[in-house]
């Protein structure tokens, strides 16, 4: 039978953590220790005179335990044992899980929320520049619609059929006639005094030669760097469509030196 110290030793790492059950603790046990509490609350509960003997140095809860105490201590930790290859087993479909998840969640969040983009030319001088690295709203896209200056990404089938991204500024909206001429751009017959981005007078009016009118899903776009920008006035381009814009890029991430919001 056990006396007081064998108990106590027995009892040395089972004092509060006894009542663990996450897999770091489980890790610790092995088949030996298992069968070693087996047999401990075995040979515990099968003292009758067990329930009146009390030990004070050993506690739990900041009070004493019996006997009985300790061997249903010792039966819990038995039954809480979980076998090298089940845990092993457990572990790898946890970890799958997680990634499963995580692929998810980052499927989820680039579909519907934004997404990073890299600046390629310099269509877009001098707000972006190449090499740019920017975050893309597309959520804002969902719940209302593009405004004028609005810096937006769209696809763009160029020669050979081949499609890229373009990203270039909202200039005129939906319903609106718009056209250029004497390097300016005229908004409905009016001069667009508003535009602040675009600084220099542009020398080829393209396709804005002749006053273009908007459908009620059409944008014109140009480029900050009007006169080194394939835009809205190039048949390549031309109106772009509502269902084709992807987002608004909101951000700008790299280079550091210009990390922050983009107007």
């Amino acid at each position: 039978m056990y006396d007081y110290e064998q108990i106590e030793d027995s009892l040395r790492f089972c004092d509060r953590k006894i009542y663990r059950t996450d897999a770091d603790y489980q890790r610790q046990y092995s088949e030996s220790e298992k069968q070693n509490w087996e047999q401990i609350a075995e040979d515990i509960i099968s003292r009758k005179d067990a329930k009146k003997d009390r030990f004070s140095s050993i506690a739990v809860s900041d009070e004493d335990i019996t006997y009985s105490d300790i061997a249903a201590i010792y039966r819990k930790k038995a039954d809480e044992y979980i076998s090298i290859p089940k845990r092993l087993f457990s572990n790898v479909v946890l970890l799958a899980l997680c990634v499963f998840i995580a692929f998810g969640a980052a499927h989820l969040f680039i579909d519907n929320v934004a997404f990073q983009s890299t600046v390629e030319g310099t269509s877009m001088l001098p707000t972006l520049e190449n090499d740019d690295s920017l975050i893309i709203d597309k959520f804002s896209y969902a719940i209302g619609s593009p405004k004028r200056y609005d810096i937006v990404v769209f696809p763009v089938k160029e020669e050979k059929g081949k499609q890229d991204y373009f990203i270039k500024r909202i200039i005129a909206l939906p319903g609106e006639t718009v056209s250029i001429d004497d390097g300016r751009v005229y908004i409905n017959g009016t001069p667009l005094k508003s535009d602040k981005y675009g600084k220099e007078s542009i020398k080829d009016a393209g396709l804005a030669s002749v006053p273009q009118t908007l459908a009620q899903d059409e944008y014109f776009v140009l480029g900050d760097n009007r006169n080194m920008s394939t835009d809205s006035r190039n048949e390549i381009v031309g109106l772009v469509k509502r269902k084709d814009i992807v987002g608004k890029a909101v951000f700008r991430i790299l280079p550091f030196g210009e990390f922050g919001g983009l107007n």
